[in-house]
């Protein structure tokens, strides 16, 4: 049969697609005919949402969101800007097992200057997690607005690109990984918006379209 109507009263911001279901993150708070607090499983055929319901909530600003999700060995990844979810305090960052659905005790433990921290995108890449929102700090280390985690441990790794303002997109091939967003440095270089990082050394490398207006999604 076709695809259903989940009929969601609010933004979905973030779809990843598992065998017969659906992942979906956003700013909702009912979705395929069911109560889901910013994250649903939905199933592909009806649009019905699936018993899954871990459910994220906590004060935001402007409002509690999930923005992004991704898989990577037999887990779901989620970021956004949430105080709980499915239970247990989680800040921006959490991690289900694909297997049972429940939450596991990965925990980096995102945090911000004020209010909570807002991870707008996260992309997995083999062992490391690549996040990038408004944050100070995240995985044990004072990192602002962009990071490399440990997809097993959570901890930063020593990468630090050091982007001066929020960063709301993230692009991982090969070696390289590309950040967008509002900042106009990475540390001591000059960078407006849009750039890229050499995987291998760290470094940012000399691409730079130097775009007028912020990159977001």
């Amino acid at each position: 049969g076709g695809v259903g109507s989940p009929d969601g009263d609010g933004g979905v911001w973030s779809i990843r697609v598992r065998d017969s279901t659906v992942f979906v993150g956003g700013s909702f708070s009912r979705i395929g005919g069911q109560d889901r607090s910013m994250i649903a499983e939905l199933d592909t055929a009806t649009g019905l949402a699936t018993s899954w319901n871990p459910g994220a909530f906590g004060p935001g600003t402007p409002y509690p969101f999930i923005a992004s999700l991704d898989t990577l060995g037999g887990r779901l990844y989620v970021g956004g800007s949430f105080s709980s979810i499915a239970g247990q305090a989680r800040h921006g960052l959490a991690a289900f097992d694909l297997g049972n659905g429940l939450l596991t005790d990965w925990d980096p433990g995102a945090s911000a200057l004020s209010d909570l921290p807002e991870v707008y995108d996260l992309r997995v890449d083999g062992r490391s997690i690549y996040v990038g929102g408004w944050f100070q700090s995240i995985g044990g280390r004072p990192r602002s607005c962009a990071a490399e985690l440990d997809a097993r441990s959570g901890v930063a790794t020593e990468w630090n690109p050091d982007p001066s303002s929020v960063v709301y997109a993230m692009a991982v091939a090969e070696s390289t990984v590309c950040i967008g967003g509002t900042f106009r440095s990475l540390g001591m270089v000059a960078r407006r918006n849009l750039a890229a990082f050499d995987l291998k050394t760290g470094k940012v490398t000399d691409w730079n379209p130097n775009p007028d207006g912020l990159i977001i999604y």
